[in-house]
This record gives C-alpha cells, structure tokens and sequence, in this order.
C-alpha cells in the first residue's frame, strides 16, 4: 500500500456498520475494519470486493456546456440538456450538469453489472474467496456472493475540477456577469492562447480549500449528486448495498488527458486534482489548517466507502520538535472534524523538479501519489508534474 497515511478508526467503524449492519455486522466486527486497497475500507476476512467503473466528476461539466457533445471527441456523449447561453440562472446550469453527472454514473454502474458477470463466468477467484469468511464453507466464489458482506469499487475522480469549475461559473457568468458561455467557450476551445486575462479570472475565482462556507457547499453538493446517482441504479451485482469511493489512485492524469481546458483554468490535457478532497494546486492560500478543514467537510466520509487528502509539506518545518508538533496538531484538527483519511508529501518542489531533470542522482526517491507510494523517477511526467504543482504549505511553528 505504501506509508504513511492516517485515517480516523471512529469514520471507519461508523461506515461499516452504515454498509453492513443490514446484513448482520455488529460493532465488534466493525472494529477489524481495516484499510484495503489503496484507502478504501472493508472488515478484514469478511468484506469482499467486487469491481466497478472509475469516474470522472469532472466530465458532465464538459457536457453542460456543449448540450451533451464531448468537444475532444466530437461525439454526442451525454443527453442534450440546452444551450447555456439560454440558461437564465445559476441552478438551470446545474441542472444540466446532474443531468449528465446522473446519466454518465448509472452508464457506468451497468457497465459494472456485465463486467462482474464476465468476472464470474471467466475469472473465479477460488484463493481469494477461501480468505473470506463464509465463500469457503459456502463452496462459493466471491462473484457469486459468497462473502458476508461485498463492496462495490466504484471510484470516483476529480469532484474538486467539477465544483470549481461550477463555482467559476457561478462567480463570473451569473453573479458577477463579467464573461458570457461564448466568451468561456472560445477561450477553452484555444486552450487558452490569447485568453491569459480570462484564464487568470478563472483561476482566481473561488475554489475549494479555504474553509469558505459557501464554496465548500457547493463541494459537497457535487458529491451527493454523485452518491445519489450511484444509489439510483440500486445494489451492486450480487444484490448487496454499495457505496462509492472518493480517491483518485492515478486517474487524475489518466482523465485529465480525456479532458479539455475547464472553467477552472485547467488546461487541455493537464492532469486533474489528485484524491478526492485535495485542492486544485496553488489555490488553497489560507494555509494547511483551512484546507484541512475543508476537506474534512467536503464529503460525507460515512455515506462513501473512501475519502483521499493529499497535503504537501515543506520539510525544513519538520527539522524542530514544534514543527512535528505542529504537523501533529494539524492531524488531530482534522480527524476532530470528521476527517477520515490525510497523508503528506514532505519534499520540496526544487527536489522534485531536480529529479525530473536529473533522475540518475534521485533513485531512491519516494513519493506519495494516491493511496501508494512510488519512484519519483518511474512515473509517467503528467504525475511528476502534478506533484511538483500542489501547493506547498508551510506550518506555523
């Protein structure tokens, strides 16, 4: 899995007994819940985990704008929900976009249902069923429904590009009124060039990570859009209630290939924001104590089966005892507030860069990427910049 990252025992307790005690889960075996995977939860030797799509949040924003036609591809994705220059307000915009969050994850959640059928027609697990209690006196393989309890990896991407991008629109197309959609329109299509003015209004409108109350609504809005639509297609395969997860593994680059220039001041093919309550880089500028205060309210780390907090920290403030002193209170705060799950990057971006340039003299550098570690060297250059990009806090010592 790769170490160190810190997750709250009390969310991890309460989400199993939310997922399982339907079907019997008392308190004594939430307690083994345990980390599985990357940062998804699952009570040891009883949960089984069954596969499921992975989701960009982002996308249905793409969508809204351009009446269901992804614009990279040309091709008639989504529903037609309008034009948006005819959208007389804020909510009519955000209509559209649930519209297409809603369409693209049931999509998706059918997509699952045949995929865990082919799994178990052709792919039985007979070793990792006879791990999980009741499969092996059962005689039954876990994709059958052999486990206890069976989770659904449905994994959700870049919810923070989606609500800042949304925020954007709110900000400067509705309340403040000083862009239009075919002003927005025209500078993403150029991807920018010759619209750095429009680019800088964007990334400077508001943004998730600074602890404003009526940013962070809108964050959280997003993710129960994103919870309903997945309950909306009912239990997963083998007839159990799912929840989704919140974390990014490496989809973030993955997607932000598939993703043209977004309201958030992204470019065309630059990766998205890492986790899943992480902030967009160099917008979080109240500091690490806002932004985990932030994060720690975005999701309902209950109602998900994972939550994913990427916080990058300058080293030279941990060589004192009130430095780690201060990176400890900064946890505690956190998981005070219902947090579920942080980690930290404790190199500095000159490191980073030093290595991307010279990787001979940097190969025993390790890195937090998602919900693993890796070889600075080895991954691929869209996460080597995404990680020299989040924003580097310093504590207050």
């Amino acid at each position: 899995i790769g170490m160190p990252q810190f997750m709250n025992a009390n969310v991890l307790i309460e989400r199993s007994l939310d997922a399982y005690a339907r079907y019997g889960a008392t308190i004594q075996d939430a307690r083994r819940t345990c980390v599985c995977g990357c940062v998804s939860t699952a009570i040891e030797g009883k949960t089984a985990y069954i596969m499921g799509p992975t989701v960009n949040l982002a996308k249905p924003v793409e969508l809204a704008l351009y009446n269901g036609k992804d614009p990279l591809s040309n091709i008639q994705v989504g529903p037609e929900t309008g034009d948006p220059e005819t959208f007389e307000n804020f909510e009519a915009f955000y209509d559209a976009y649930r519209t297409q969050l809603f369409h693209g994850i049931q999509a998706a959640r059918r997509h699952e249902k045949v995929n865990n059928f082919l799994y178990s027609e052709f792919l039985q697990v007979p070793y990792r069923s006879a791990l999980i209690e009741r499969s092996l006196e059962k005689g039954t393989d876990i994709w059958h429904g052999g486990s206890l309890y069976t989770a659904t990896a449905t994994t959700y991407n870049a919810g923070v590009d989606a609500a800042n991008s949304l925020l954007a629109i709110k900000d400067l197309i509705f309340d403040k009124k000083v862009i239009t959609f075919s002003q927005l329109k025209a500078a993403l299509e150029a991807d920018f060039e010759g619209y750095e003015v429009l680019q800088k209004q964007l990334f400077l409108a508001p943004k998730h990570g600074n602890n404003i109350e009526r940013d962070e609504e809108l964050v959280r809005r997003v993710y129960k859009d994103a919870f309903d639509a997945f309950q909306a297609e009912g239990n997963n395969y083998v007839n159990q209630y799912g929840k989704p997860d919140a974390y990014s593994k490496s989809f973030h680059n993955y997607f932000g290939r598939l993703t043209g220039a977004l309201p958030t001041g992204k470019k065309k093919g630059v990766a998205l924001t890492d986790g899943s309550v992480s902030a967009q880089p160099d917008t979080d500028v109240h500091g690490p104590t806002a932004l985990v205060s932030s994060a720690a309210n975005a999701v309902d780390s209950v109602a998900y089966n994972s939550t994913h907090l990427n916080v990058k920290i300058n080293p030279h403030t941990l060589k004192t005892e009130n430095g780690s002193a201060a990176l400890i209170g900064l946890i505690d705060g956190f998981m005070e507030q219902g947090g579920n799950h942080i980690q930290f990057n404790c190199i500095d971006a000159e490191t980073l860069k030093d290595a991307k340039l010279h990787p001979e003299k940097h190969k025993d550098l390790v890195v937090r990427v998602a919900g693993f570690s890796a070889y600075f060297t080895k991954l691929h250059e869209g996460i080597q910049d995404e990680l020299i990009a989040r924003t580097e806090h310093e504590l207050a010592v």
